[in-house]
């Protein structure tokens, strides 16, 4: 066992352990501290972590492997805190008849067509987020938490309803130019015969802890996914990660984003928006940052809750948040607002170039017509 000097009086004073970094003096009352030459450094308790490689047919990632249920939970919690704002957002904007802010469109945009009651039944929804177009101009809508995906002929007719097999939350929903319907939920994708509601399979990120939030085709029917809110991922056409880009919104506006969405137009530029940054994101094709707009505040061109976007045939930029649906030129430059019935929490626009929107208990569609 190790002995000191008192500074104070000179007297020797043991020390009971290695660790020990203050030692008390009996003789004259005093403490001090130990010089490190006479104590171990204590190290933290090492967790083992081990490292993987993301293989995306190219691009390599490399990272430290998290506790996957750690993960779990955080993933839990940001879906229950989106979800609480989006539940607070579609009370208070659905009081009265025509919403809080009313209803209204700009003169190219024109409303032909709105169905849909709160209930349970066929036909009826229950907090639908959700919406997809299916080759005949079939619509597809799905339920948040009911795990419900109902079918309806482009003049709103219903047609056939099946639940997801998983007990999910249905965060996003696409149809593809074969009508099979891509659900996102619980971090994967699932996918669905349009015509039949049989379960064709899932995939998802190519790594446990990266949850998928989003997705969006690009013209060669490739599927971008946004994971863990602010990351992004292309698919090939078997399902299989190809490319990944991290941090969009970090590396942009200095933020982390935990609810991210997304919309490609027919070119392949990207654009993604962020509930928390409220901001939209654009970028090429190849995934080259082009520019941003947008913010939190009220004027014309600035958000409050955002939510979803989409982009129509003409490169129109499409954004809903509490007040309507804003909407701006391939620029980021504002156009005009499309005063919507509720908040309109799911959008897509077809190759028609109708705009499809639901708000929880209703869906509306636009034809959009002409220029601003």
């Amino acid at each position: 066992m190790k002995e000191v000097k008192c500074p104070n009086c000179g007297a020797s004073i043991k020390i009971e352990s290695e660790y020990q970094s203050t030692v008390f003096c009996d003789y004259c009352d005093s403490s001090f501290y130990l010089p490190d030459l006479y104590k171990k450094k204590q190290t933290n308790p090492q967790v083992e972590q081990s490292s993987y490689t993301i293989d995306l047919s190219g691009y390599q990632k490399t990272a430290a492997k998290a506790s996957s249920i750690v993960i779990s939970v955080i993933a839990v919690f940001v879906m229950i805190l989106v979800g609480g704002i989006v539940a607070f957002i579609l009370t208070m904007s659905n009081t009265g008849s025509g919403g809080m802010f009313g209803e209204s469109q700009p003169s190219f945009i024109k409303k032909v067509l709105t169905f849909g009651e709160e209930g349970s039944g066929q036909g009826y929804f229950t907090d639908v987020r959700s919406v997809g177009v299916g080759r005949d101009g079939d619509i597809f809508i799905a339920g948040y938490s009911d795990r419900r995906i109902q079918r309806f002929n482009s003049q709103g007719e219903f047609e056939k309803l099946w639940l997801v097999d998983e007990d999910i939350y249905i965060q996003d929903m696409e149809v593809d130019e074969q009508n099979q319907v891509y659900i996102v939920g619980n971090g994967k994708i699932y996918v669905y015969d349009g015509e039949s509601g049989e379960f064709l399979g899932f995939f998802q990120s190519g790594e446990e802890n990266y949850f998928i939030d989003d997705i969006a085709f690009d013209p060669q029917g490739k599927i971008w996914a946004i994971v863990r809110g602010e990351n992004l991922i292309r698919f090939d056409r078997q399902g299989k990660p190809e490319w990944f880009k991290e941090g969009l919104f970090e590396n942009t506006t200095g933020d982390s984003e935990l609810d991210g969405h997304l919309a490609i137009d027919g070119y392949g530029n990207i654009y993604v928006n962020g509930t928390f940054n409220s901001v939209v994101l654009k970028y090429s094709s190849q995934g080259e940052y082009v520019n941003r707009f947008g913010g939190d505040g009220d004027e014309p061109g600035q958000f409050r809750a955002m939510q979803k976007v989409a982009v129509d045939n003409q490169g129109r930029v499409y954004v809903s948040d509490f007040r309507g649906i804003q909407i701006f030129d391939e620029n980021g430059r504002y156009l005009d607002i499309i005063k919507h019935k509720g908040v309109a929490f799911g959008m897509t626009v077809d190759d028609k170039n109708y705009l499809y929107s639901v708000n929880g208990t209703s869906l509306i569609k636009y034809k959009i017509e002409g220029n601003p």
